[in-house]
């Protein structure tokens, strides 16, 4: 089995490795950004390793429900029905927590 090999073009937003397909530029966002759970959208949040439609879906909801600081840790997402401490502990190094800027949808 080969190694794979990292590639990144920093002028095209695309990451992809030698063994598999590219990346589309949406995923690459999730890999190179940041996600705020206070802010993002359900689609935003599908970028996330781990959350899908039903997962973004119950984010949005929660945080609804939330006092308006909203998320005001990572760890806070484990009490989102669905979400236990592996998958924050994926997720932990792609999100940014800003509570003061919760935004209700």
């Amino acid at each position: 089995m080969a190694a794979a090999v990292l590639v990144v073009n920093l002028s095209r937003p695309r990451i992809w490795f030698t063994d598999a397909p590219p990346i589309v530029p949406a995923r690459a966002d999730a890999l190179l950004g940041k996600v705020d759970p206070n802010t993002a959208n359900a689609a935003s949040l599908q970028r996330l390793p781990g959350i899908g439609p039903v997962l973004a879906g119950a984010i949005v909801q929660f945080r609804s429900e939330l006092d308006p600081e909203g998320f005001v840790t990572a760890d806070s997402l484990a009490d989102v029905k669905g979400i236990g401490p592996a998958t924050v502990n994926r997720i932990r190094s792609l999100l940014v927590i800003n509570p003061q800027q919760a935004r209700r949808e």
